[in-house]
């Protein structure tokens, strides 16, 4: 594996990169590269740049090292120079078996193999000197002097690569989410051309730049998006702006997403010209997710929340960040709306609120209970934005019983079953709706909207209601036939942490805690109710939601619908 890769790897698995600063790199240097490595990868990445001296102590101290040691900043190798790191290397080996260490050799080419006879000789000389087994350690630094001056010379290669590695990755999770038509009922999606993705199943279609894509029927796609897939060449575009000039040519009218790792700072006036200057095209950084929603004012609400829970410092780290695209906020060609969100990705390193809130409350930090955490900052911090216009309802409260029976009652045994439930159903219809509006409802905080299980995203379904729809979604948990549902002690514990930890965000909330319980139960039924819906070809999911519907509809459960 050669240098570029273990530098990523570290930095993706969040290791603690140490780099021995042997060559005097300076508190400059460290800083510049943790800035570099933290905006590629879009996230606080750990970087130091340690006295040789202290390299074993600060090794043992910190969390997963990745180690790097370079040799004297000179043209040929010093040996003396190499026995030394290599000294260290075994050092701390020793010391922290877990630990990565890296010999960065300058003037070396990179693809090093055992049949290197530089290495052969190397390798001879650290046996002699009672070293051997350090070998595997070493890599190249290619034309470079100095480590210093490799990893200089490679931060813009990271922010590619880390980008290209970040995309693949999320594409992989919307493909079941945000692209597989579960956010929206519009049957278009993304055309990807891109060298540095298979592709993906669902409504999301990855091509190679290579691809003759002039047969293709481009009118089933909502937008085209093209990696600027940069080789390393003079200038910052790469081999998609072939793709850009081969699709005006052909008069495409479907809006393109062009997207560069590079940051805007980096790119000239004249590059961001050139490709702003194709129809229908916007340049875009790496690091976005994209989705399409169909009308105009769901697409305006997705924006007036994402604008609304930003304003937040402790709830912006866990809900999607929307980015304004375009001259409204957002694409459009005919009824289809595009909307941009930066790719979801964990905060909670630097969170210093929400260990305390936890803390005060007893509450143990679950992945139940995080999400019970950030629905209660989104109702608690929300709940004074109920009367804006563009948080009004959007779409369906809730389905009519006939509906679900028309939809879910093919499956054998399943028309019996619903309709032991249709009288407790339309009551708890009635009295929801009777109801105050009194906080924001996500109105869809179901298990697929959460981005890393932690990650609240989505806000077209958002408006004025009350909060057990969103526990209640919350609660759904598809894993083992929805069993975690099933477990009464799990969710009264659940809805328990929610009323703790809320009235420690929002002293006004003072509801009865057992009135409260009982109404998020009959949102289990209704909301149980409507994902067997949306799954109704799914004969062992409906079975599992319509088990949920009558375990929370029993009548010693429920208290408040008569």
């Amino acid at each position: 594996m050669s240098l570029d890769e273990c530098l990523l790897d570290a930095v993706e698995e969040k290791r603690e990169i140490i780099v021995a600063d042997s060559a005097g790199f300076g508190e400059r240097f460290e800083e510049m590269m943790r800035e570099g490595l933290s905006l590629a990868f879009g996230g606080k990445v750990r970087f130091r740049v340690v006295d040789p001296a202290d390299l074993v102590e600060t090794a043992r101290e910190a969390k997963n090292p990745y180690v790097l040691l370079g040799v004297s900043d000179r043209r040929f190798i010093d040996l003396r120079s190499l026995t030394e790191q290599a000294t260290y290397c075994r050092k701390i080996r020793e010391a922290v078996p877990d630990a990565e260490v890296v010999i960065g050799l300058p003037n070396i080419e990179l693809d090093m193999h055992y049949s290197n006879p530089v290495l052969e000789a190397l390798k001879r000389v650290l046996s002699v000197t009672g070293l051997q087994g350090i070998s595997p350690h070493i890599q190249g630094l290619g034309s470079c002097s100095s480590l210093e001056r490799y990893l200089y010379s490679k931060i813009k290669n990271y922010t590619h690569g880390l980008g290209a590695r970040r995309d693949a990755r999320f594409l992989d999770r919307l493909s079941s989410s945000f692209l597989d038509g579960r956010q929206s009922t519009c049957e278009k999606s993304f055309l990807v051309v891109s060298d540095r993705m298979d592709n993906k199943e669902g409504r999301l279609t990855v091509v190679r730049q290579d691809r003759d894509i002039s047969s293709l029927d481009l009118s089933g796609y909502a937008a085209i998006i093209i990696d600027n897939n940069y080789q390393g060449d003079a200038g910052n575009l790469g081999t998609g702006v072939r793709v850009l000039r081969g699709l005006s040519e052909r008069g495409v009218d479907v809006p393109i997403i062009y997207q560069t790792a590079h940051s805007f700072d980096v790119l000239s006036k004249e590059e961001i010209r050139f490709i702003e200057s194709f129809p229908h095209t916007v340049l875009l950084p790496k690091g976005m997710a994209f989705k399409v929603c169909m009308g105009r004012d769901v697409a305006e609400k997705e924006l007036a929340v994402g604008s609304m829970v930003s304003g937040s410092d402790a709830l912006v780290r866990y809900t999607a960040s929307m980015v304004e695209i375009g001259n409204e906020g957002y694409l459009q060609k005919d009824d289809v709306f595009i909307l941009a969100s930066r790719t979801a990705h964990e905060r909670e390193e630097d969170d210093v609120y929400k260990p305390g809130v936890f803390d005060r409350c007893g509450v143990d930090d679950t992945l139940l209970n995080h999400r019970m955490y950030v629905l209660s900052l989104f109702h608690g911090l929300l709940k004074d934005r109920i009367g804006e216009a563009s948080v009004q309802r959007t779409s369906r409260d809730f389905y009519s019983f006939d509906e679900l029976v028309d939809e879910l009652g093919k499956g054998k045994g399943v028309c019996q079953r619903l309709e032991v439930l249709r009288d407790r159903y339309e009551a708890i219809l009635v009295y929801h709706r009777e109801l105050e509006e009194t906080v924001l409802s996500h109105n869809d905080a179901k298990w697929d909207n959460w981005f890393h299980g932690r990650v609240l995203g989505d806000f077209g379904s958002v408006e004025p209601g009350r909060e057990y729809k969103d526990i209640a979604k919350a609660l759904l948990d598809p894993a083992e036939g929805f069993s975690r549902t099933l477990d009464r002690e799990r969710t009264d514990a659940a809805i328990h942490g929610y009323v703790l930890l809320r009235k420690e965000i929002d002293p006004e909330f003072d509801e009865d805690e057992e009135l409260f319980k009982e109404r998020v139960y009959e949102m289990l039924v209704t909301e149980s109710l409507r994902t067997a819906f949306y799954r109704a070809e799914k004969s062992d999911v409906v079975d599992s939601l319509l088990c949920v519907a009558e375990t929370y509809t029993r009548r010693e459960l429920v208290a408040t619908v008569v």
